[in-house]
């Protein structure tokens, strides 16, 4: 299992945390924006780090 963190690196929104199995399925678990970062937001959160079109499950640990 491979784990890789896109965001809330030093700050805490943009959470988002790619999981990859052994039998190769992506699993994402939460896929936060970027707030209050000053003028990067919309570019932040544009670039999500992965491609969505490969992401097999999703699962949402909170919302607001």
């Amino acid at each position: 299992m491979k784990i890789t963190f896109h965001g809330a690196a030093q700050t805490v929104t943009g959470s988002k945390h790619l999981i990859t199995t052994e039998r190769n399925k992506q699993l994402l678990l939460d896929c936060g924006l970027f707030q209050n970062s000053g003028g990067d937001n919309a570019e932040l959160n544009r670039h999500l780090g992965f491609d969505p079109s490969g992401i097999d499950y999703m699962i949402l640990s909170h919302a607001y």
